[in-house]
């Protein structure tokens, strides 16, 4: 059965890019004074403990600012830095059992994921695919990124924060929508 005025690519670019504004205006409204902390603890707590180095790819921030943020984390007691032992000159960042305890299914304040409540579970596998598919398409314009970049699986032995679920196969992980590296580091 087809609707008898489907969307038009403007209409759903235009609905997409209003979804994402708002979204963004509430996460900043929420805790505008940490949001971006916020974001760092989010991606520690739902992939674990990762190179600096890896942070500061998926938030494409300067290396002084996620310097900056890292340590009033430290200070505030919600991550630990610890020397990378694959690579001494690096840190690994983890999160402490007390960012875990702020988490929002720990009773801690909710943070912009709580805006899928709404959706159940057949509408967060569709909308998961929506994305995924549109995410694969932006990737393969190269006037976007190009390969290898912005987000989706990584490949063998890397991590990748692709739109799968769980622990990926050959080393690599898959949680959420994050940068995706082909290959392993």
């Amino acid at each position: 059965m087809c609707p008898a005025n489907p969307a038009t690519n403007a209409e759903l670019a235009g609905l997409f890019r209003l979804a994402s504004r708002l979204m963004a205006r509430a996460y900043h409204r929420r805790d505008s004074a940490h949001h971006a902390q916020h974001r760092v603890l989010s991606l520690l707590l739902e992939n674990g403990p990762m190179p600096q180095g890896e942070l500061l790819e998926i938030l494409d921030v300067r290396s002084s600012s996620l310097s900056e943020l890292l340590r009033k984390l430290e200070d505030r007691g919600l991550i630990l830095r610890e020397r990378n032992p694959e690579d001494r000159r690096g840190f690994i960042i983890s999160p402490t059992d007390q960012a875990r305890e702020l988490a929002p299914g720990n009773g801690g304040s909710p943070g912009v994921d709580s805006q899928f409540d709404r959706l159940d579970e057949a509408e967060r596998e569709q909308l998961r695919a929506i994305l995924g598919k549109l995410i694969a398409s932006l990737r393969e314009d190269p006037m976007i990124e190009g390969p290898g970049h912005g987000f989706g699986p990584g490949g063998p032995g890397g991590r990748g924060n692709g739109f799968g679920k769980g622990r990926g196969g050959s080393g690599g992980r898959g949680n959420g929508f994050g940068r995706g590296r082909r290959g392993g580091r």
